[in-house]
């Protein structure tokens, strides 16, 4: 019977046995056992005609058995009410402009780098650090693309948005979008959480709380060291070698385990040859220095951006269960608006509405606001957000803190 208990889920106000039922997101369900799950699959499978089949398919257990399920009652039916407000607004509609837009800003940002690169005489040292900064932008812009793509919110449609996620992630970062959506479905399932949300494991090269700096063994001495200083050392020096440690290692080892052959051959031999053609035709010289700086300037681009909505917030004990919205609210932060920060940031400033609704249009997001902020302040709920300047240096001082600890 307690074997039982152990692997029941309740969705929709039913409830059912996922012991035998292996999820193609991998352990991800794990987490959800023994609770209300509605919010989280709702978001997750938004526009998943094949998700809801499967979980139609899912043996079903009578209510009166009497397990208990850990739920929020009111917080869920006034969220779905919060949702349905936002739907009937029309604002979960993509907008094919918008993706018309991205595809386009990437392309001419590339093709503007690639001018500087061809013109190195005429700029001399500025125009190889301007080509590198300029395409090192521009794979950070890839980066919020394929992220938007990688939550089906781009286009609406799941296969063209892989496609565009595949295409991007891989040309633009060198990276596996398969993989992506593997990891980073579990952080959406429960940020801060710990032994669930895979952006908490960082170490050996970053800690961004006490408690996982002090996983560390008092005998590794150059961890320790690492550690002890890594506010100075996270950006730009950390966040570079963990791209270089996906771009080579982590990511085409996933592909080999997958056979995701396609996505391997974009993300490397394919990229690689294109990227070591035009710096050929280009005449650049030191072909490895201009890679290392375009992608030191990606890799901080990215991280730093997105360490400044979680990292600081506290951490979730790995048995303790948080409701959806909750996390999205005592776990995430957000970075004030202004034009510029919206597209620096992708909209994903706005992190608090895309963790609560991350099937969104990201560029929808500043319309929602309002109304997740009388939301959250009807049901006594923290809607952090801090200026860009201030979220910089709140993230900083966390490191630093946590380097102390």
């Amino acid at each position: 019977m307690s074997e039982t208990k152990s692997t029941l889920i309740k969705i929709n106000d039913v409830i059912y046995d996922i012991s035998n039922f292996k999820h193609p997101g991998g352990s991800i369900l794990n987490q959800f056992v023994n609770t209300d799950a509605t919010s989280s699959f709702n978001e997750f499978h938004f526009r998943s005609k094949k998700a809801h089949k499967i979980l139609n398919s899912l043996p079903k257990v009578d209510s009166s058995t009497g397990q208990k399920f850990f739920e929020n009652k009111e917080l869920r039916e006034d969220f779905k009410k919060l949702k349905k407000t936002i739907a009937d607004s029309g604002y979960f509609k993509p907008s094919f402009m918008h993706v018309y837009y991205r595809l386009g800003e990437v392309s001419l940002m590339y093709l503007l780098g690639v001018w500087f690169m061809f013109n190195l005489n005429y700029w001399e040292n500025l125009g190889f650090i301007t080509a590198a900064f300029i395409l090192g932008i521009t794979d950070g812009r890839c980066g919020w693309l394929m992220h938007e793509a990688g939550h089906y919110s781009l286009t609406g449609d799941i296969k063209t948005d892989r496609t565009i996620q595949t295409i991007t992630y891989g040309l633009g970062c060198g990276m596996s979008g398969s993989y992506w959506r593997n990891q980073h479905n579990k952080h959406h399932a429960s940020p801060q959480k710990i032994q669930h949300d895979v952006d908490l494991d960082t170490l050996p090269l970053v800690a961004f709380h006490k408690n996982i700096k002090h996983k560390i063994h008092p005998k590794n001495k150059l961890m320790l060291a690492w550690i002890n200083y890594q506010a100075y050392f996270f950006a730009p020096v950390s966040t570079t070698l963990v791209v270089l440690f996906w771009q080579f290692y982590l990511h085409p080892r996933f592909c080999l385990r997958r056979k995701l052959y396609n996505e391997l051959a974009i993300s490397l031999p394919i990229r690689l040859v294109l990227f070591y053609g035009l710096v050929y035709f280009a005449n650049i010289e030191n072909i490895f220095l201009f890679y290392l700086m375009k992608t030191t300037v990606a890799a901080n681009y990215i991280f730093v951006n997105f360490a400044v909505s979680h990292t600081h917030r506290d951490i979730v004990d790995k048995d303790k269960h948080v409701d959806w919205v909750v996390y999205a609210s005592s776990h995430t932060s957000n970075v004030e608006p202004s034009w510029w920060c919206n597209w620096w940031m992708s909209y994903l400033n706005f992190q608090i509405e895309h963790h609560l609704f991350p099937s969104l249009p990201q560029f929808n997001a500043p319309l929602i606001a309002p109304l997740v902020k009388s939301f959250f302040k009807k049901h006594n709920l923290v809607y952090d957000s801090h200026s860009y300047v201030d979220a910089l240096k709140i993230t900083f001082h966390n490191l630093y803190l946590v380097s102390k600890s």
